[in-house]
């Protein structure tokens, strides 16, 4: 008994007829198109850098006006101890959509920085440096005058 032979199966890729029948664009239309997209890479990446060098600069400006603010609030100590606060605290700035409690209303940044100038310690505040101002930065040192007069007492 002779064996049916098998059928041929169609073929997945396409035929030399499909590719014929494909109109390109002409060649300056391709290289038209890939000039003008080198071109807005090129002016994108210089775009992006840019920006970027603005924003370290800006950064750097930030950072020398806080150094130059908290050494010149007694530049003779700074120069003699290399300080010129004793403390810092800093404050996690909350997000305007988020809603306090009680204890945090009773117990905000403005309280406790107003509490330490009324006990008579001297505070600097800033923000941080990054685009976003998540930390408030609160220095703090004692006034000469006022330390002098709790060491006398002791």
């Amino acid at each position: 008994m002779a064996s049916p032979v098998p059928s041929p199966a169609p073929s997945s890729s396409p035929s030399a007829d499909y590719f014929s029948s494909i109109s390109y664009p002409p060649v300056w239309v391709v290289f038209v198109t890939i000039v003008i997209a080198c071109f807005l890479l090129f002016f994108g990446s210089k775009l992006v850098l840019r920006m970027a060098e603005e924003r370290r600069k800006r950064i750097e400006r930030n950072i020398q006006k806080l150094e130059s603010k908290i050494k010149d609030a007694d530049p003779e100590f700074h120069k003699k101890h290399g300080y010129t606060w004793d403390w810092v605290l800093v404050f996690k700035v909350a997000d305007s959509d988020d809603i306090p409690t009680i204890y945090q209303r009773k117990h905000s940044t403005r309280a406790v920085v107003s509490r330490l100038t009324e006990a008579g310690l001297e505070t600097l505040l800033f923000y941080s440096v990054q685009q976003v101002r998540d930390f408030l930065f609160v220095f703090m040192s004692f006034n000469k005058d006022n330390l002098l007069k709790m060491f006398s007492y002791s």
